[in-house]
């Protein structure tokens, strides 16, 4: 069976949005890539609060990025990955030029990596990089900073946007560019690149919805478009990417939530499957995952979906539930199902064996449900076809 080496960070110290941090540092896991099933092999425990890890592209090695409460920057560790026992050997450490290191990422050559502060703890801008460069040695140590660069600039939320907030960098596939979302300005924000020396030069920005929020984004393959995933506003927007110029065109916004859905919510990490055509973002608060479909244009849409909240069936009656208005392009090989069930947890929420709002129940107990289709209205799907654009 396949297996493959899975590597969790952890609190382990105090931070001032941690209630109770129990963490160890950097554990390591042996993942059946069949069934799931994950066996415990090692931790790293002299490490503080590594609150983003990534293993290098070729395999070999691992980066860690530490939030230290009350330091004037955080830490990025570099560890050498021994592959049977899932130990990690430390290489080297270094400042990261900023406070509240919140992600990292390698360059497509291996030979560099970034890390992005969030800054939350205002400071002059002289007194923390946005951005960080590192070059790398050959065995995955960092040999030294070759550049960092600052974002200015604040949204309209006072609460989480009076500064930037760096919270995530990319190369692009091709490796010209460097871009980061900053949560606390809406916007990407591009650099472009240079292998040679490792350096930063402003480029120029993207723009996301006043207020949205923009946290993690992802590339697809061929680096001609980007998504986004919005914390502040629980929205994916899709980007068409001119690689050759560098520039970010906005091409649609989806939710990330169901219909009707009121409550707070935070979209955290987003990833695109193996086949390159549907991309998955993590729902924190209404803890679901979303799934989006990328249509022939490249934008990413949600899956259609509908809920009816029946509490006294009519056991001879029907039940009709709206989709909503949601246009979808179909592409060869699609094929549409009716699918229906008496709860969609963990996607949306659980039933909780009463007849109470499921969205407003705050704890079930053991039930069980019959659903009966057929007879003389038989389940179906309607659907409105349109002609082209």
């Amino acid at each position: 069976m396949p297996k493959a080496l899975m590597f969790v960070g952890s609190c382990n110290g105090t931070l001032p949005y941690v209630r109770s941090p129990k963490g160890v540092g950097i554990s390591s896991y042996l993942v059946d890539l069949e069934s799931g099933a994950a066996e415990h092999l090692a931790d790293e425990t002299d490490v503080i609060n590594p609150t983003f890890v990534a293993v290098s592209r070729d395999g070999r090695s691992l980066l860690a990025s530490s939030e230290l409460a009350g330091d004037a920057e955080g830490m990025l560790s570099a560890y050498a990955i021994a592959p049977a026992s899932g130990r990690l050997g430390l290489l080297s450490r270094v400042g990261t030029r900023g406070i509240t290191p919140a992600h990292l990422s390698f360059d497509h050559s291996g030979r560099y990596a970034a890390s992005v502060n969030y800054g939350d703890v205002a400071l002059p801008e002289s007194a923390g990089a946005s951005v960080v460069v590192y070059r790398r040695g050959p065995d995955g140590e960092i040999d030294a900073v070759t550049s960092q660069a600052t974002i200015s600039g604040h949204g309209p939320d006072a609460a989480r946007q009076d500064r930037p907030h760096a919270h995530c960098v990319r190369w692009t596939p091709d490796n010209r560019f460097v871009v980061v979302a900053d949560l606390g300005v809406d916007r990407l924000v591009i650099f472009r690149f240079d292998a040679t020396a490792g350096s930063l030069s402003k480029h120029g920005e993207a723009e996301l919805a006043p207020g949205a929020g923009p946290r993690h984004f992802i590339f697809d393959a061929n680096g001609t478009h980007a998504y986004v995933a919005n914390e502040l506003n629980s929205t994916l927007t899709s980007f068409a990417v001119a690689p050759n110029t560098g520039t970010f065109t906005p091409i649609a916004a989806e939710s990330t939530l169901p219909p009707g859905f009121a409550g707070t919510n935070y979209p955290a990490a987003i990833q695109l499957t193996p086949e390159g055509k549907h991309i998955v973002v993590a729902n924190r608060f209404h803890d679901s995952i979303a799934r989006f479909s990328i249509a022939p244009d490249g934008a990413a849409r949600m899956l259609v979906r509908g809920q009816a909240h029946v509490p006294d069936p009519d056991p001879g009656g029907a039940v009709e539930i709206s989709l909503g208005h949601t246009g979808y392009r179909l592409q060869p090989g699609h094929r549409l199902r009716v699918h229906l069930a008496s709860s969609d947890y963990p996607l949306y929420l659980w039933h909780p064996g009463t007849t109470e709002n499921p969205w407003h129940a705050i704890r079930g107990q053991r039930n069980e449900q019959t659903l009966v289709t057929g007879g003389a209205e038989p389940s179906h799907l309607s659907i409105t076809v349109l002609g082209d654009a």
